[in-house]
């Protein structure tokens, strides 16, 4: 383990460190669950910042693997580690700040400093999608040994980067905040992750996704995690039983057809929430889609 982790430190100081620190963070998230009853848009406060933490955990180790898949330019290489490193942590510790003062992270609106805060995420954030934009660029032109894997992973970069930009429809205010605002009222939040019902009202378990409304973190979860379970579903392509069952360009069409079933569902998954449909109470229109 410690020559595991030498070696990190040596390819990539910053997001080694920050997978480290997020580590802590998950520590620091659950003591607060344990210590503080404190409350936040109905459930446990300290639940957000564990979750970001996790994110950050699974989001930060498999940039730091697919930046070991790009030969040679060692800055840019660099320069992703770092941003990536930097921003995870950042955001995770700018949300329990505002876990610490009692109100929420995100569209907080209320005062200055709180709108402040969450125009540095937005922005923060902004830049971390550009890395995952370059570092799929990046990717296009890397020969791996295996076509299989290599298409898995292009493509879970690029569906990834689509998940992150399913975030800003999040920022957009929704009907009433936008009446408030016409009637020259003061408003709260600016933005919100459901559509059609209040944000911190009943949910699934842990997740919190709406279960009476639509919720745009159910897309933009599966859109960011398809980094890793499209490179995972090509990494069983590239083993030896796939090899002797199937020729490389049938493995190279069966990824690529999985890929496009997962940009297919995450579009689905946008355009049920923006409806205001819970993703546990899909309508016939919705269900016949999927069947589509």
């Amino acid at each position: 383990m410690r020559t595991l982790l030498r070696r990190a430190w040596r390819f990539d100081a910053v997001l080694t460190g920050s997978v480290l620190a997020s580590l802590l963070l998950v520590v620091a998230s659950l003591l607060g669950m344990t210590l503080d009853p404190k409350v936040i848009t109905g459930a446990n406060a300290w639940m957000k910042p564990l979750k970001f933490a996790i994110a950050s955990i699974v989001y930060g180790g498999t940039v730091f693997w697919l930046l070991t898949l790009v030969r040679g330019r060692r800055r840019l290489v660099a320069w992703i580690g770092g941003v990536t490193g930097f921003v995870v942590v950042f955001e995770t510790l700018l949300i329990m700040m505002q876990v610490i003062r009692g109100t929420t992270s995100h569209f907080n609106a209320s005062t200055g400093f709180d709108a402040l805060v969450f125009s540095a995420m937005g922005f923060a954030i902004s830049i971390l999608a550009g890395t995952n934009l370059v570092l799929g660029v990046l990717l296009l032109f890397e020969r791996m040994p295996d076509r299989a894997l290599a298409s898995g992973i292009r493509l879970g970069v690029f569906v990834s980067f689509a998940g992150m930009m399913v975030a800003f429809l999040m920022t957009t205010p929704t009907d009433a905040q936008l009446e408030a605002l016409r009637l020259g009222q003061e408003v709260q939040a600016l933005g919100a992750h459901s559509v059609g019902v209040r944000d911190g009202g009943p949910g699934l378990p842990f997740l919190g996704w709406s279960t009476q409304g639509g919720d745009l973190r159910v897309p933009h979860f599966v859109g960011i995690h398809g980094m890793q379970l499209l490179a995972a579903f090509g990494w069983l392509l590239s083993l030896s039983f796939a090899q002797r069952r199937w020729s490389e360009a049938q493995r190279v069409g069966l990824v690529r057809v999985a890929g496009s079933a997962y940009a297919g569902w995450l579009a689905l998954l946008v355009w049920q929430a923006l409806r205001g449909q819970s993703i546990v109470a899909p309508d016939e229109l919705t269900t016949a889609a999927y069947g589509l």
